[in-house]
């Protein structure tokens, strides 16, 4: 199964290669340099007014490092979205974000405001002086990600900036940050080219010699638009006569712009008409994609021939692999591909589809095979990426995919039904919608790769809602259905068939679920589900009081997460020094038990439950063990804040309420214990929903506790005796 970082296009998390001889626009690149207290500078405008050839000269630059993301519609996915993020930021300055690429291996079900917070927490540790550009925004059209880049203004660190290039203004809180004076701008009348900079970019860039009165003439005409002044430029080194060329240009912006995007074209040989009008499909170029869209070879000289002579293609990296129309011209070459050729461009996105197989990049070639409207190639396609996109958390991906396919795609892919359901289950989707697409998975004749998967989600809903026999039945149905190359499912569901057990009290059972699980991911190199069984293993070692097997899981899950890097620390890495902390705590020694706990307590705090949540009840029993009453019962108060806040089941809030009730009891407030107990009691007598097997025992022991300190030894056994 691919990594989360091998779904990344490396491309769209660099800086632009810069052409040479592009035009210094000092003002502009001062106020991008220039932030007096902005945290975010918006570069908006129409298509064509230089807002990446800006960014990306500027950047070129720049001293400090500059982070850029090139965004497409695909990045809708806010999961996908901080993915690119990250990338770019560690693009630009390695290490800065290294632990935060961590969260991206999480088990699926990652909040995205887990990542956001432990990403801004890095880099305020690391004080980098770093820009991030976002370029081309308007293409997003998702909540989450706006709420996303929202969070990270009004949080990013001091010496970091975040900088937008959009077409139109964002829903993004503008007017707020303006207001406080967190908003730079830089619009069209801007961007607009000023005389001298018309002078510089017709003679130095273009080569271009005009007169003074006709270069003033082109800026009357294109209004220093940059896209009608490149175009208007391109025509005139093959004019005969400049000056009678100038005066028939009239007109407003897109009629210049047909008119002459035309010119420029009619002045390129056919073959050469023919390459950019095919291959304007396409985001990106390369020589032999554009050789497999368009059924020619020579893409490779071609590409370099059109960039050299400034002729709509500029290139995306240093070594002259990648390159891209602008899209405002790509816009005008589609829209002349569909007069030449009307009903060829499918074709076209069809072939697109292949080169990116072939390649092994699959999302693109999802992609294109969708607007190629090859459904079956699609189909098949997210078949071989869905469970790698689906284990990167990329959820809404796989939900936008399988939609696109249409019921009748969906209705013979059972497969995509069930991995569907889970995205639409993990994505928060309401529970009927996961069950439509699950009913598909488990129509009669599926085949069992199918229907073990729909098992795995099924045995994951019945453990989450305490059913431990019949979430123990639908895993056993799926480890018996599943084939043994699926080990990311097959190991998914051996841990919820591990969960399972445990909520009917079957530690055993459990204990052998997590080391099968633990057994398929070494063989698979599956980090993130040998970390899940590791910790189980560890806790269920605890439970028993075995803690010198506790110890040894622990460093074992440590010697994975942290590598030869101690600063590399996942949120698994601070989980095993909790359990350590727990296990010193146990053996007499809090010194050392708050310690190891402080080692990672502020990691802990911003990765959200159940990370945040354990290290910090640990810490108020610690605390409390020490005699430091008063710091306990406000951890403990922060643990509840934290369990209301991702409050995805009861459970959390049990548990943290429990433990609170033990550090009463240490202090010697009975009076608040009696009040938490009479709960437990309506619980017991059958008026609140039972608890399933963990939560359950916490729940009975400190309900024996504070029976016991209420001299009520009889009713204290009665509590445990339910959990022996």
């Amino acid at each position: 199964m691919s990594s989360p970082a091998s779904l990344l296009l490396a491309t769209k998390h660099r800086v632009p290669a810069s052409r040479p001889g592009t035009v210094p626009r000092d003002p502009l690149v001062d106020r991008l340099d220039r932030r007096r207290g902005e945290r975010v500078v918006l570069v908006s405008a129409p298509a064509g007014f230089g807002k990446t050839t800006l960014l990306a000269w500027w950047a070129a630059r720049r001293d400090a490092p500059v982070a850029w993301v090139s965004l497409d519609e695909a990045d809708t996915d806010p999961v996908r979205f901080l993915r690119y993020v990250n990338a770019a930021v560690e693009t630009a300055s390695p290490g800065s974000t290294s632990a935060t690429a961590d969260l991206f291996g999480m088990p699926i079900g990652t909040d995205t405001e887990q990542l956001l917070t432990a990403f801004v927490n890095e880099l305020s540790d690391g004080d980098v002086d770093l820009s991030v550009v976002l370029d081309d925004y308007h293409l997003l059209e998702s909540t989450e990600v706006h709420r996303a880049v929202a969070f990270l203004v009004e949080h990013l660190p001091a010496r970091m900036g975040l900088v937008i290039a959009t077409r139109a203004d964002p829903p993004l809180p503008l007017p707020s940050w303006r207001a406080r004076g967190l908003l730079g701008e830089i619009r069209a009348a801007d961007l607009r080219f000023t005389l001298a900079e018309a002078e510089c970019f017709l003679r130095d860039t273009m080569g271009v010699d005009l007169s003074d009165q006709d270069v003033a003439v082109l800026m009357d005409r294109t209004e220093g638009w940059p896209a009608g002044m490149h175009l208007a430029a391109l025509s005139l080194r093959r004019s005969g006569d400049p000056h009678d060329f100038v005066g028939r240009l009239t007109g407003v912006d897109r009629f210049i712009l047909d008119y002459l995007m035309g010119e420029v074209l009619a002045a390129l040989p056919a073959s050469h008409q023919e390459f950019l009008l095919r291959t304007s499909i396409l985001d990106r170029l390369c020589g032999s994609l554009c050789d497999a869209v368009t059924g020619e070879s020579g893409g490779s000289t071609l590409l370099e021939e059109l960039n050299r002579s400034d002729a709509l293609v500029e290139a995306l990296d240093t070594d002259g692999r990648w390159y891209r129309s602008h899209r405002l011209f790509a816009d005008l070459l589609r829209h002349r591909l569909g007069t030449k050729h009307p009903g060829l461009e499918p074709e076209y996105h069809r072939r697109a589809s292949g080169w990116y197989e072939s390649e092994g990049m699959l999302a693109d070639a999802i992609h294109h095979a969708l607007a190629g409207d090859d459904r079956d190639r699609a189909a098949r396609l997210i078949e071989l990426v869905a469970v790698a996109s689906l284990a990167a958390g990329e959820f809404a991906t796989v939900i936008g995919w399988i939609e696109s396919l249409g019921a009748g795609q969906l209705a013979g892919r059972p497969f995509l039904g069930a991995v569907g359901a889970m995205a639409r289950f993990y994505n928060g989707r309401p529970i009927e919608s996961a069950l439509d697409w699950l009913s598909v998975a488990e129509a009669e004749g599926a085949p069992p790769v199918a229907r073990g998967a729909a098992f795995t989600l099924r045995a994951v809903m019945a453990a989450l809602r305490g059913e431990g026999r019949r979430a123990r039945e639908h895993a056993d149905r799926a480890l018996l259905l599943l084939p043994h190359d699926q080990a990311f499912l097959r190991g998914f569901a051996g841990t919820a068939f591990g969960l399972s057990a445990l909520a009917e009290g079957d530690v055993d059972g459990a204990e052998r679920a997590f080391e099968d699980t633990l057994q398929t991911a070494r063989v698979a190199g599956l980090t993130l589900l040998q970390e899940l069984a590791i910790r189980r293993l560890a806790i269920i070692a605890t439970t028993r009081g075995d803690l010198h097997q506790a110890e040894a899981r622990y460093r074992s899950l440590l010697e994975i997460t942290t590598g030869d890097s101690p600063k590399r620390r996942s949120p698994f890495a601070a989980l095993a020094l909790v359990g350590l902390a727990g296990i010193a705590r146990e053996r007499g020694d809090p010194e050392a038990a708050e310690g190891l706990i402080r080692e990672e307590i502020e990691v802990l705090q911003v990765l959200g439950t159940p990370f945040a949540l354990e290290g910090t009840v640990s810490l108020g029993r610690v605390l409390s063990s020490r005699g430091r009453f008063r710091e306990a019962a406000a951890v403990m108060e922060q643990a509840g804040r934290l369990a209301a806040r991702f409050d995805a089941t009861t459970d959390d809030d049990v548990y943290v309420a429990a433990m609170a009730v033990r550090v009463h009891l240490a202090e010697g407030d009975l009076k608040g214990a009696a009040r938490w107990a009479e709960g437990c009691e309506k619980r017991a007598s059958g008026e609140r929903v039972p608890l399933p097997f963990y939560p359950g025992e916490v729940e009975a022991g400190s309900l024996a506790r504070v029976l016991l300190a209420r001299g009520m030894p009889e009713e204290a056994v009665a509590a445990l005796s339910a959990h022996l």
